[in-house]
C-alpha cells in the first residue's frame, strides 16, 4: 500500500471540497465567512477530482494536506507527494514560487507536479515570461527535481518555458481533467445538425463578449464560474425565500441588465457540483459550447457536447491545442456567429488521438510508480444527484421574472442613466 500526500487543503465547501455533496447555503456561508465574499472558480474542482480519481486505486492510500503537518512528518509518514498545479508559472505568482520552492526544500521524498502550466498572454510572451520569473521559477522547479520528482506539463506551450530555463526532463501530459471519464471518450457530432431556429448553445467566460450570441439564441444559457456568484448567491439582491425582496436597482448596477435578465430567464447557471453540472448539460441537450473557459468547455466535452475554445491567453490555446479541440482566436466576437461554428465544428483529431493521450499520461503515472493502472472508475461524475437542493428552482425565476417585467420601464430608463453615468467618468 503505498500511501501519498495529496498537496492541496480541502477545507469543507472550499475550493478544492471534492467530497462534499452541494449545498448552496453552507457554500455561500463558505464565501462570505471564510473567502470574504471572493468566489472560487468551480472549474478548479473539474481538474482536481480528475486527479484524484485517476490515482485512486486500490494500491494507494491518499491523504490530504494539513498545515499543521511539518515536513520530518511529510518524510516519515509517506511514500511520495503529489502536488496538483495549474497555471503557477506566470508573472503574479513569482513570491508563490518562491514560497513553494522553500516549503518543499525539505522534503526528501519524491514530490510530482500534475496538470501545471505557464500562463502569459500570447505566446509571443515567452521570452518576456521567462525572463520576468526566470529566479523563482528556477528555484522551485529544481526544489522538485531534487526530491527525486518530476513534472507533467498541461502544453507544449510550458515544455518551451522549462526547456528555455534548461529543465529537458519534463513530460507533456495534458490536463488530466480529459482523462477522467476513461480513455473511450470520444465526441460524437450528428450528421444531420439542428436547424438554426432550434439551435441551442451554452457560452461560458468572458460575458459581454457573450451577450449578442446570447440574444439571437433564445434557448441558449449561461454558465458561470465565479463572476456572478453574488447575482445568483446573495440575498442582499434577491432573497428567494421571500421573491418579494428584490433590489433590482441594485442589481442592475453591479452587473447590468442583460445579466439581470438572464437570471430572471433561468439562462445562468453556477454549479459547484461537477456531477450534477454534467448532469444538466446532458438532460438540457445543448448542440454546442463555446467560451474562454477552458474547463467549462471541457464539461461540456465529458459530457458529450462539442466544444469550441475562444482562446483568450497562451493557457487556453496550449490546452485546446494539445487535445485537438477546436479553438477561435479573433478577437472580434461580434463577427463570429455560433452558429456557423457549430455546423463546421469538427472533431476526427480529437477522436483519433486521444487514446494515445490518454495512455502517454498513464505512462507517466506508471513510470514514476504513482499507479500500476490509472483508474477508470469516476465515483464523483457518478454519484447521486443532490437531496439539499430547492425543491422547485424554475418557480423562483418566474416570479422574479414577473418582478422584472412589471419594472421592465423604470430598469431600462434607469440601465440608460447607468451608461450615461459611466461614459460621464471616462
Amino acid at each position: 500500500m503505498r500511501k501519498i500526500l495529496i498537496h492541496m487543503d480541502i477545507s469543507k465547501h472550499g475550493e478544492y471540497d471534492i467530497f462534499s455533496m452541494p449545498d448552496r447555503e453552507l457554500f455561500y456561508q463558505h464565501v462570505q465567512n471564510i473567502r470574504s465574499g471572493d468566489c472560487p472558480n468551480t472549474g478548479n474542482k473539474l481538474w482536481f477530482q480528475a486527479i484524484i480519481s485517476e490515482i485512486s486505486t486500490v494500491e494507494n492510500q491518499l491523504e490530504y494536506f494539513d498545515h499543521n503537518m511539518t515536513s520530518d512528518y511529510i518524510n516519515t509518514t509517506y511514500d511520495m507527494v503529489v502536488a496538483p498545479m495549474a497555471n503557477i508559472f506566470c508573472a503574479d505568482y513569482a513570491d508563490i514560487l518562491d514560497k513553494l520552492a522553500e516549503k518543499f526544500s525539505q522534503i526528501k521524498i519524491p514530490v510530482y507536479v500534475i496538470a501545471c502550466g505557464a500562463q502569459a498572454g500570447s505566446y509571443d510572451e515567452l521570452e518576456s515570461l521567462c525572463d520576468s520569473i526566470r529566479g523563482p521559477a528556477t528555484r522551485f522547479i529544481s526544489t522538485i527535481y531534487r526530491t527525486g520528482g518530476e513534472f507533467a506539463l498541461r502544453g507544449y506551450f510550458t515544455k518551451e518555458f522549462f526547456d528555455r530555463l534548461g529543465f529537458k526532463s519534463a513530460v507533456v501530459t495534458g490536463c488530466p481533467s480529459l482523462y477522467q471519464m476513461g480513455r473511450n471518450l470520444t465526441v460524437t457530432i450528428p450528421k444531420s445538425r439542428r436547424e438554426k431556429a432550434d439551435f441551442k448553445p451554452l457560452f461560458n467566460g468572458d460575458f459581454p463578449k457573450m451577450w449578442g450570441q446570447m440574444k439571437q439564441y433564445p434557448q441558449s444559457e449561461y454558465f458561470d464560474q465565479h463572476l456572478y456568484y453574488n447575482l445568483l448567491y446573495n440575498r442582499s439582491y434577491v432573497d428567494y425565500s421571500q421573491i418579494e425582496y428584490c433590489d433590482v436597482k441594485k442589481m442592475v448596477k453591479e452587473f447590468g441588465l442583460p445579466a439581470v435578465r438572464l437570471l430572471a430567464q433561468n439562462r445562468i447557471n453556477l454549479f459547484t457540483d461537477m456531477a450534477e453540472w454534467s448532469r444538466y448539460i446532458r438532460k438540457k441537450g445543448f448542440d454546442l459550447s463555446y467560451g474562454s473557459r477552458i474547463h467549462g468547455n471541457i464539461m461540456s466535452i465529458l459530457s458529450g457536447i462539442p466544444a469550441v475554445i475562444y482562446a483568450t491567453d497562451s493557457r487556453t490555446r496550449e490546452m485546446a491545442e494539445f487535445f485537438d479541440i477546436p479553438i477561435q482566436l479573433s478577437n472580434n466576437t461580434q463577427k463570429i456567429d455560433v452558429y456557423d461554428l457549430y455546423m463546421n465544428v469538427d472533431y476526427t483529431k480529437f477522436n483519433k488521438r486521444f487514446v494515445k493521450k490518454y495512455d502517454n499520461f498513464g505512462h507517466f503515472l506508471i513510470k514514476n510508480g504513482i499507479v500500476s493502472k490509472i483508474n477508470e472508475n469516476n465515483e464523483f461524475m457518478s454519484r447521486e444527484e443532490s437531496k439539499v437542493q430547492e425543491a422547485d428552482e424554475g418557480e423562483k425565476y418566474r416570479r422574479l421574472g414577473k418582478i422584472l417585467r412589471k419594472k421592465k420601464l423604470q430598469l431600462t430608463i434607469y440601465n440608460k442613466s447607468i451608461e450615461t453615468i459611466r461614459r460621464f467618468r471616462r
